[in-house]
């Protein structure tokens, strides 16, 4: 009895291990196509994407919980992104390309269980082009139109930039005599009763010439000087008019 209670009991763990592995054995892939014809629908002549794309797994909350890049994918030579060993629930799948742009449906709602079967969902995209500059003509190469229509447009840039210029040469010659002139500085009144300045005489440069005073010869004696006679009297002193009145 024994031995058939055990027999029964590894029986049993082996079904749950397999029912286990066979609840967690869900697989969804998603294989990537350009779509050439945009017909949405996967033509015998349309390639494999192989790059440039990425693949987002979330669960029934809407938590990402799985995110794939088609270049890093192992199946990513084939054009397929797939997620494996998932658990049986809902699950949203979600394309996202910088490169390229979906023509089909890039997001998908499903529900897998305990099936080995893959669930696999085809997405079409397209290249997206990027509009470069059309190239700058050489000049040799204008038809009359475009030369006579490139001459008149540097005309008309000549005479705007003439008009700028005029403008702000007047504006900054309007801001120097408002603000940046220096102002004259004002002349005091002259005095009425100051003598008459000499005028300036030209400066030549050269020296006036000095004229010499006269030398009278000496003769190394003294003039005679005549004696006078001694009468024995004292002159006369005549009054003056600082002495006061006469005396009586």
């Amino acid at each position: 009895m024994r031995v058939v209670g055990l027999s029964l009991l590894i029986i049993g763990l082996g079904l749950n291990t397999l029912g286990a592995q066979a609840q967690d054995s869900a697989q969804i892939c998603v294989r990537l196509y350009e779509d050439r014809g945009e017909r949405g629908v996967l033509d015998a002549g349309d390639p494999f994407i192989t790059r440039d794309v990425g693949v987002n797994l979330a669960n029934a909350e809407g938590i990402i919980i799985e995110t794939a890049l088609i270049d890093d994918a192992p199946t990513g030579s084939s054009g397929r992104v797939c997620f494996a060993r998932l658990p049986a629930g809902q699950y949203t799948v979600s394309v996202v390309s910088a490169a390229y742009e979906p023509t089909t449906d890039s997001v998908f709602v499903t529900s897998v269980g305990g099936s080995a079967v893959p669930v696999v969902f085809d997405v079409g995209m397209e290249r997206l082009m990027v509009e470069l500059p059309p190239p700058t003509p050489a000049l040799g190469t204008l038809t009359p139109a475009e030369l006579r229509f490139a001459v008149e447009r540097v005309f008309v840039a000549g005479i705007g930039s003439a008009v700028v210029v005029a403008v702000m040469l007047t504006l900054g010659i309007i801001l120097y005599v408002l603000f940046l002139r220096p102002k004259p500085q004002p002349v005091p009144p002259r005095n009425p009763y100051a003598p008459p300045r000499p005028p300036l005489r030209p400066d030549t440069g050269t020296m006036p010439p000095v004229t010499p005073a006269p030398m009278r010869p000496i003769t190394g004696s003294m003039p005679p000087v005549p004696p006078r006679p001694d009468t024995g009297q004292t002159p006369p002193v005549s009054p003056s008019s600082d002495d006061g009145p006469e005396r009586p």
